[in-house]
């Protein structure tokens, strides 16, 4: 029987049924015949730019959309599709105008307030974003999506309690969400709770078992409470981290990976460092270990590192990144080196010295120091930067302290070096001095300070250290030098959880925050611990 067709709308009635089965391919081919005998008919361009949208046909879904709006300029339904194609296309700003125009269309539009709140976010307009997301949980309480997002404003607004109040009603209502236990576990991290963040790792990882990111910050909340077993396990997804976050790929070599599961004797090992000079100084006294005893070990470190790694152990081969390889029958990363020596825990920790600059070095900074007074102050106010992960310089800032809030180091009568590199920190120092600073005087070697052979020179003439987390704290420490430690609230898994002391580097004495930003306490703490140890330590 063949179906006549009178008008458009029996095109329509057609193509509606075909539309209201999710048949858009075929709803669209009766809606654009509806078209040509029907080209004012707001509701079927609009009908025409959701058959496109369901294809993905972005571009075309945009020009039904405008002109439906160009017949009715108050649809509330194509204003809201079309700010959904714009934010897609990335023109997000455009969007907001058609989310507001939905909301003002319609008040009680749950997609335009959550929508705005989300293109809000995307524009760091922290504020904006809440007013909208809080307006679209009023519409729809039942929104796990909602409760979501405005935990993760919370966490980047600082707000880490109630972030978790917000994961956790998101949970109730939809407890399969692999990326709400994640969040939750980086709040928990961010409160300085590493077993509760520990324990949504582990569920997160129940969903998704191959999610990179919670493998990567379940293994510094492990290293942190000292499970070193499981944390140097979990920290391998390092590779995977580096690779899908910084575009940054493991290195390949002929010889075989090495980690733990054959003797080295007589073997020739590569042993390469991978991160930060910190990380090099921290990880490099693994090389000492008896499982090395009779192996030839090749050490590959920062161009910068050479000639102290050299001078801190003779007894195997030094080479700087750059270099031609040395063929070997074993690699091994730096940092994994506690997995394949077994390492549980830190009491393990071997606690001696091992760093030390050539007698040469040594000889050379002690003649030009000897005229200072003692006690002599080494002081670190502010760590770098990688260029190659910029991204990080927010997180470090948190963990530095302005050269001012040292001004009251001037009244103790010492003689204090600057260790300070960088040209942040180096800029502020000069912008200081060029207005006068009236805080301690620094004496300012540090265009001298080449490497770190030079740097650990100096410092081996220095009667203590003051730093923030740097790779100074770890040379210093890995000298065995006295050292003063201003850390940030939650620190870094190397310097433990709530403790004082360095397991690490046993000269190390700590101190920290007790709530996020505030360096007021840690900074008093510091100045009554140099008023009694000025007056007990004898510098002859």
């Amino acid at each position: 029987m063949v179906r006549h067709f009178a008008n458009a709308n029996d095109f329509i009635k057609v193509g509606d049924k075909y539309y209201d089965e999710s048949s858009f391919n075929l709803a669209l081919e009766y809606f654009e015949k509806a078209l040509v005998l029907d080209p004012s008919n707001a509701d079927q361009l609009y009908k025409i730019g959701i058959c496109y949208l369901n294809s993905l046909a972005y571009e075309k879904a945009r020009k039904f959309f405008m002109n439906t709006l160009i017949i009715e300029k108050l649809h509330e339904k194509t204003n809201q599709n079309l700010g959904f194609v714009l934010n897609f296309s990335g023109e997000t700003e455009r969007a907001m105008q058609y989310f507001h125009m939905t909301s003002c269309i319609n008040p009680a539009n749950f997609a335009a307030h959550y929508n705005l709140g989300i293109a809000f976010f995307s524009h760091n307009h922290l504020e904006q974003s809440r007013k909208y997301l809080l307006r679209a949980t009023l519409l729809n309480p039942l929104s796990h999506e909602t409760l979501y997002n405005l935990g993760v404003l919370e966490n980047q607004a600082g707000e880490h309690k109630q972030a978790v109040f917000r994961y956790l009603q998101s949970m109730v209502i939809d407890p399969g969400q692999c990326d709400t236990f994640f969040n939750l576990g980086v709040s928990y991290f961010e409160l300085s709770d590493p077993q509760k963040a520990i324990d949504n790792y582990l569920c997160a990882l129940t969903i998704d078992s191959e999610h990179i990111q919670t493998h990567w910050n379940l293994s510094h909340c492990l290293l942190l409470v000292d499970d070193y077993k499981n944390g140097f396990l979990e920290y391998e997804w390092r590779w995977k981290q580096n690779e899908s976050k910084y575009k940054q790929k493991q290195r390949s070599f002929s010889s075989q990976l090495w980690l733990g599961q054959t003797s080295l004797d007589y073997k020739t090992i590569l042993i390469f460092s991978e991160q930060g000079f910190g990380d090099t100084l921290q990880f490099i006294r693994f090389c000492n270990d008896p499982a090395f005893k009779k192996a030839s070990l090749v050490v590959e470190v920062q161009a910068d590192l050479v000639s102290l790694i050299r001078s801190s152990f003779p007894n195997f081969k030094v080479i700087a990144q750059g270099q031609e390889v040395v063929k070997s029958d074993f690699h091994v990363p730096l940092m994994s080196l506690p997995l394949a020596l077994g390492l549980e825990n830190s009491n393990s920790l071997d606690s001696k010295a091992y760093l030390t600059p050539s007698n040469l070095s040594f000889d050379k900074w002690k003649n030009k120091t000897n005229h200072f007074s003692k006690p002599r102050i080494g002081l670190v106010w502010s760590s770098g930067y990688r260029k190659d992960q910029e991204d990080t310089w927010e997180a470090n800032k948190r963990r530095n302290l302005q050269l001012l809030s040292f001004h009251f180091l001037k009244e103790f009568d010492v003689s204090y070096f600057t260790l300070q590199k960088g040209f942040i920190p180096q800029k502020e120092l000069a912008a200081l001095m060029r207005e006068k600073w009236d805080g301690p005087n620094l004496i300012d070697f540090t265009e001298e300070l080449t490497d770190f052979e030079e740097t650990a020179a100096l410092i081996s003439q220095l009667d203590l250290i003051i730093t923030v987390d740097t790779s100074i704290a770890h040379l210093a420490g890995g000298m065995g030098k006295q050292t003063l430690l201003l850390l940030k609230f939650n620190a870094d898994w190397r310097w433990h959880h709530s403790s004082d002391q360095s397991k690490w580097y046993p000269s190390t004495r700590m101190f920290r925050q007790f709530k996020p930003n505030d360096w007021n306490l840690p900074l008093e703490q510091l100045r009554k611990y140099l008023r009694q140890f000025f007056v007990t330590t004898n510098y002859s």
